[in-house]
Formats: C-alpha cells, sequence, structure tokens
C-alpha cells in the first residue's frame, strides 16, 4: 500500500490505491477462518473519491457473486488528508476457498444507481511457500508520536515494531503516564470486537533516568493480553483517571499477516 513516511515508525498515512470509477480502496489481507482453509475472507476498505455514497459492495467471479459486508468503521481513514469523514468504508467479504487461481472483480454499487462498477480486478492464487517466522509476529502501527500523543499522555512501546508470543498468549507492554502525573486507575485496549483491561503500575526502573525520580512514572509499566485475528486491527488505548472518566491515549491498527495466500492486482 503507498504511505507517506512522516518520520516517525509508528505512524504512517495511508495514501491507498485509486481503483476505477473514482474509488479509492486498499485490501488488507486474504485469512481463513476455518481449519480445513474452506472459507477466505478479503477485507479492506473502498469510498468513492467524489463523495458519492458507496451503498454495497460485492465480489464476482466466473461462479459466484458474494456480497460484502460494508460499513465497518476504520479508524486510520482519519487520517487520509482532507477525506477524514469516512470513517465507515471497511468491508469483509467471505467467499469458498479454491487451490485453484481465482479471477475475480471487486464492485461497488452507489447510492443514485442500480449500476454495479468495478473497483478492481485482480486474482487470488493459492497458497504460496512457508511464512517461517513472519507468522508467529504482530506488527503494530500506532498514531501520534511515540512519547506525547493524545490528552496530556506520553506513551512508548516495549516492542514498537513487533509483539512476540509470550507461550499462547500474546501480550502489548509498554509505559504510559500523564504529563501532569496525574493518577491513572487503569489501562485498556478496545478493537472493534471486543474491550481487553490490562495490568497497570508495574515497574519502569528505565524512566526515572530520562523522566524524574516520581512514583508515578517509575509505576507506569503496563501489559495487556491480546488475541488480534490475522489482518487489520483497529484499535483504541484508554487510560482510566481518579474520575472514572475514560480517555483516548492513542489509536492505531495491528496488523497479522498470517494467510499465506497473496492477491495479485490486475491493471487493464
Amino acid at each position: 500500500m503507498p504511505e507517506e513516511d512522516t518520520g516517525n515508525s509508528l505512524f504512517k498515512v495511508v495514501k491507498g490505491v485509486k481503483g476505477r470509477h473514482e474509488f479509492l480502496y486498499d485490501i488488507d489481507v486474504l485469512r481463513s477462518f476455518s481449519k480445513n482453509n474452506s472459507n477466505l475472507v478479503i477485507s479492506g476498505w473502498c469510498f468513492s473519491e467524489n463523495k458519492s455514497e458507496v451503498v454495497s459492495m460485492r465480489i464476482k467471479t466466473n461462479y459466484l457473486k458474494v456480497n460484502a459486508r460494508y460499513g465497518i468503521k476504520r479508524e486510520e481513514l482519519a487520517n487520509f488528508g482532507k477525506i477524514n469523514a469516512e470513517l465507515n468504508a471497511g468491508f469483509e467479504i467471505y467467499i469458498p476457498a479454491s487451490s485453484a487461481e481465482v479471477l475475480f472483480a471487486l464492485e461497488a454499487k452507489l447510492g443514485d444507481s442500480d449500476k454495479w462498477l468495478i473497483v478492481m480486478k485482480g486474482v487470488i492464487r493459492g497458497e504460496s511457500p512457508a511464512v517461517g517466522d513472519e507468522g508467529i509476529y504482530k506488527r503494530i502501527n500506532m498514531g501520534g508520536s511515540p512519547y506525547r500523543v493524545k490528552n496530556g499522555f506520553l506513551l512508548n512501546f516495549y516492542e514498537a515494531e513487533n509483539i512476540k508470543p509470550d507461550g499462547p498468549e500474546y501480550f502489548l507492554r509498554g509505559w504510559c503516564f500523564n504529563e501532569d502525573l496525574s493518577t491513572i486507575k487503569a489501562i485498556r485496549c478496545i478493537t472493534d470486537r471486543n474491550t481487553i483491561i490490562g495490568r497497570y503500575n508495574l515497574e519502569s526502573v528505565e524512566l526515572i533516568e530520562k523522566f524524574g525520580d516520581s512514583d508515578k512514572i517509575f509505576h507506569s509499566g503496563f501489559e495487556i493480553s491480546i488475541n488480534p485475528r490475522p489482518g487489520i486491527t483497529p484499535i483504541t488505548l484508554e487510560a482510566q483517571l481518579e474520575d472514572e472518566q475514560w480517555l483516548t491515549i492513542v489509536q492505531g491498527a495491528l496488523c497479522r499477516p498470517l494467510f499465506p495466500r497473496t492477491i495479485s492486482f490486475i491493471h487493464e
């Protein structure tokens, strides 16, 4: 996907791909939710560059037509230049898996027409060689500076690029405290499917030299056990203050590239 390097390894501005008929889109990955690989799901986002309303999407092959679940919120689109209102442009499409190559067209229907318009054409290829160790990592891209983020919070992750497994679980670990050293009671991670309360007040002794000798800084470490699905999972990290209010620390996405199938684009 084309991206603009902002100089911050944790944050890249999504640019998207220009499709046909003035559509902008991006496809995350292909992934399987069944042990026998009988079903695949294509996920991503798509909207009309001229702001026409997209009401539905589908995949069309030479043997089937499958409608998508459209209208999924995609937080990363909030940073899409001046186009920042298209947060509900995500889609998921379930199709039967095939060992053969499958030619397909991704199509969308606008609100002022009954006609299906082609967004892009491609081919789903069979399983590629094993992805090796890449399958056990979850890459994380977080919006905002790695230190000063939203609502006066300071934040960093111990493993900014890869979240490694610890036994059967995966952990998001780091530290976070408020610049005014107000009390943080809890930290949680919100995804598009669930909310996970993390452990907070863990020791972060390495911060004392950089930020000063404060007990709230020293005990600003956190750990959140997560299990994101393959593909892109939008996340919001929040902190609870002493008045019980939850405030956003940072928003971003986890990317877990596990399924070894590929999409090749067809440009005619």
